[in-house]
């Protein structure tokens, strides 16, 4: 995958199954912030992580989670688990 195929993957996981209020693709930013901006928890943070897991068929290391402050972040550790599966 490209890394505008992730990001646009990440997007769609988050505004689809994560965000239930009016944002959608379009509205999001590689600089929002998942618990300033988008109101996340950590239950949620570890929900995100199993569902790009489970759909991209890739593994993230459970520190790396606990470094993920913007959806860029999330980008870029996909990113390192797709790189590491090759």
């Amino acid at each position: 995958m490209t890394r505008q195929e992730v990001e646009a993957e990440v997007l769609r996981v988050i505004s689809t199954d994560f965000l239930y209020r009016e944002t959608t693709v379009e509205n999001l930013n590689l600089t929002d912030k998942l618990y300033e901006d988008l109101g996340f928890d950590s239950l949620e943070e570890m929900e995100l992580c199993m569902t790009l897991e489970r759909d991209l068929s890739i593994s993230i290391e459970e520190f790396e989670i606990s470094l993920w402050s913007t959806i860029e972040d999330v980008v870029n550790s996909v990113m390192q688990a797709l790189e590491a599966e090759d």
